[in-house]
């Protein structure tokens, strides 16, 4: 069930029941969670998990995601069995980290959970999942976003004949660096303590306050 009960149930979960029920697996080899897991407890989850599995239908937002749950299954070692036709699965594809199935094909997934049930090459494979997943540390991902705040500049359509313009940096304001080091702890310290929520509250917050300040210099209503 969805944490918001004005949100229902959806079909193709009362049709997934009803499947199980009639092949007799309901409970002895499907199980189905009635609530959503906890943010803090989903690491148990994925620990305890042999296979991360996330497939789709074929769309244009399938093709642009950037599917975190598929990060989590990174950050547990876990091989995986997804969708082809994104960014990730692309990943997946190229650095050997699982298996990838057209959408809308149950037998591939079928044959992937079969190959994938063998315990030599789940441990193959999480060992280039643990290595791959260390390219994706904050310290990694972020570096290119700090070099840009520690010397920002212009667009290349934005400068001024070609050449290159510095953009102005106010004397009195922290470093670029040490700013971006801190909203980084921020954004950490509000997920580790309300999840994706509390960081969404925290953003709105500060484009508010944000907004009343311009609208004061401005003389905005």
């Amino acid at each position: 069930r969805h944490p918001n009960p004005s949100v229902g149930v959806m079909r193709v979960v009362e049709e997934t029941r009803s499947l199980s029920d009639e092949l007799g697996l309901t409970g002895r080899h499907v199980f189905f969670n009635e609530e959503w897991v906890p943010y803090e407890q989903r690491a148990d989850w994925l620990l305890e998990a042999d296979v991360g599995v996330t497939t789709h239908r074929l769309h244009v937002e399938s093709r642009f995601a950037f599917r975190t749950r598929v990060l989590d299954y990174l950050w547990a070692g876990l091989p995986i069995l997804c969708t082809a036709g994104d960014a990730l699965a692309d990943t997946v594809e190229a650095s050997r980290l699982g298996i990838t199935v057209s959408p809308g094909d149950p037998g591939a997934v079928a044959s992937a959970l079969r190959r994938l049930a063998d315990p030599g090459l789940r441990a193959e494979i999480s060992g280039r999942v643990a290595e791959h997943a260390r390219s994706l540390t904050w310290s990694r991902t972020a570096a290119p976003l700090l070099a840009f705040c520690a010397a920002p500049s212009h667009a290349p359509d934005r400068r001024a004949g070609g050449v290159e313009v510095p953009v102005p940096v106010a004397a009195t304001a922290p470093p670029p660096v040490a700013r971006a080091d801190r909203l980084l702890r921020r954004v950490g310290q509000e997920l580790a303590e309300g999840g994706a929520g509390a960081v969404a509250r925290a953003a709105l917050r500060w484009m508010r306050r944000r907004g009343a300040r311009i609208a004061g210099r401005t003389g905005t209503p």
